[in-house]
């Protein structure tokens, strides 16, 4: 499940306060002006203020690498915990070995890597039948910074998937 409040939209439950000083933060770690996409789409830039819900028995990203541009970090916020909420899967990166750094998150932890650094999320509690009804499963928040064009289908240059079909 996914639930993108853009800035524009009604705020549901203070969610866009949240959003918006995430995405100052990551402005500020990347370099970029503080206010960079916050408000509005700026050039060929957004930030796409997500939430994603990975449900028992679902939920995977690709491993891939993304392109160094103006996205100078990726970040999210963990909103559940490995072991309490779900039990196996999760985000991951590899460096020389694969790390899975749900093992090291908690509730409201924030996680920052550069975005060139290979990673993706493994399927949560693979051994379970998908459930769409759950309310267990991993839970995130994602300010994604991203070319306005990827949202029509346009694959950004230099994105490396490396499970591609």
């Amino acid at each position: 499940h996914n639930y993108v409040s853009y800035y524009w939209n009604k705020d549901v439950c203070g969610e866009n306060s949240i959003f918006k000083a995430m995405s100052r933060f990551r402005n500020l770690v990347a370099g970029l002006d503080e206010e960079f996409t916050v408000n509005a789409i700026e050039g060929d830039w957004i930030t796409v203020p997500v939430m994603y819900h990975y449900p028992p028995g679902g939920g995977k990203i690709n491993k891939h690498a993304d392109p160094k541009t103006k996205q100078f970090c990726t970040m999210l916020c963990s909103l559940s915990k490995k072991g309490e909420d779900f039990q196996s899967g999760g985000s991951y990166i590899e460096k020389n070995e694969k790390i899975c750094v749900e093992d090291e998150l908690s509730y409201g932890d924030m996680f920052l890597m550069d975005p060139t650094t290979v990673h993706g999320v493994d399927p949560i509690d693979a051994d379970l039948d998908l459930d769409w009804s759950s309310r267990q499963g991993r839970y995130v928040l994602n300010p994604a910074l991203v070319q306005v064009k990827s949202l029509h289908g346009v694959k950004v240059k230099g994105l490396k998937d490396l499970e591609a079909n």
